[in-house]
């Protein structure tokens, strides 16, 4: 399969508008969310998972499951010694 590599030398962020870099990835058919602040339960769920933190995930997943049943705080994972 044919691919392009594109080298871009000290490029800052800054330098670019959001909506633009929204747009081109988009149109590179990417779905854009603002982060993770911005997404709420299985919506942030789901962005962990694609991007691989599947022990985060869980984490979060229990986190929200003890939220809703009135048990805030028993999913935190104890350390052992």
């Amino acid at each position: 399969m044919p691919y392009v590599s594109v080298w871009v030398d000290d490029a800052e962020l800054d330098e670019f508008d959001s909506e633009d870099l929204v747009a081109e990835l988009e149109k590179r058919g990417y779905s854009c969310v603002k982060g993770p602040a911005s997404m709420e339960g299985l919506e942030r769920i789901q962005h962990l998972m694609d991007c691989g933190m599947v022990e985060y995930a869980q984490e979060e997943t229990l986190r929200m499951v003890a939220e809703q049943i009135g048990r805030p705080g028993a999913w935190a994972r104890k350390e052992t010694p």
